[in-house]
């Protein structure tokens, strides 16, 4: 029997995990007025934050449809595949896979709503991963991953709200208000997956250690299995935010990771976020 483990490529993973662990990813499609582009294989990081930036009219991005995911479980030549999704509250990629999956036959197709975005969902997929490497079974990988869904936290702060209020995802009243009053807003998920603003800073060093704070009450007295640090073309600044964090989670393994186009187009260039895994609590 064989396994495969699939993700989005939203799920800000570096390549060298990617492919040290066989991870194969179903790329979210970015939408610029002239063309289409697939995250992670039509265009680089730089070309993109350089489009993003300079052009006038801000992309907007769109998940596999259900008839490609049809197609892609239908040609996989694996006995079981996992696909651990982002939210999907944030993503219609969930429910299209689970669309295709009914109409797939010969196979197990295990769709996951990680309940996440960026980097809570990649670690999630590094655990399934691990897993996997370990011996297990596709159902005993799915059956730990969604234990470990409510025990997985990320927020992320925004340099500016911009392309919050372009892309509709916050309301454009409050994106205004947001920028008038120079507020750092700081953005995280409910119990549902659904997104939210969990916090408002007056400077982005304020929002940094807000973030922290919100990491360490999310922990308390459970410990750490994984933790990361994400950002959207910000890396120097993510690297001096890790040494701050680290200062905090002494001996705990940082990952720091582009989130990549897809977030990046609604949150704009500059996000600083925090993703930690926690044992159960």
């Amino acid at each position: 029997m064989t396994t495969a483990l699939v993700t989005a490529s939203t799920s800000s993973l570096p390549m060298e995990l990617i492919q040290r662990y066989g991870i194969e990813l179903i790329p979210f499609t970015i939408q610029f007025v002239d063309g289409n582009l697939r995250e992670s294989e039509d265009v680089s990081l730089d070309e993109f934050y350089r489009r993003l930036v300079h052009e006038d009219v801000i992309p907007t991005t769109a998940p596999s449809s259900a008839g490609q995911f049809i197609n892609y479980f239908r040609q996989h030549p694996a006995d079981d595949i996992i696909v651990i999704h982002v939210g999907s509250m944030l993503s219609q990629s969930y429910a299209n896979a689970m669309q295709a999956a009914s109409r797939v036959q010969g196979r197990m197709i295990y769709n996951i709503d990680s309940r996440q975005f960026a980097l809570g969902t990649g670690l999630l997929v590094l655990e399934a991963a691990e897993a996997m490497a370990n011996g297990a079974s596709a159902a005993a990988v799915v059956s730990q991953i969604e234990h470990q869904i409510p025990n997985i936290m990320t927020v992320a702060s925004l340099e500016t709200v911009r392309y919050l209020r372009l892309s509709g995802r916050l309301g454009r009243i409050g994106a205004m208000a947001a920028s008038l009053l120079g507020i750092y807003p700081i953005l995280g998920l409910d119990r549902k997956g659904q997104a939210e603003m969990v916090g408002r800073a007056r400077s982005r060093a304020d929002s940094l250690t807000m973030m922290i704070q919100q990491a360490k009450d999310f922990v308390g007295k459970a410990k750490i299995r994984r933790m990361g640090i994400l950002h959207t073309n910000v890396q120097a600044e993510a690297e001096t935010f890790a040494k701050q964090v680290a200062e905090h989670f002494p001996g705990i393994p940082l990952l720091i990771s582009d989130a990549g186009p897809v977030l990046a187009v609604h949150g704009g260039p500059g996000a600083l976020g925090i993703s930690v895994l926690r044992e159960e609590a």
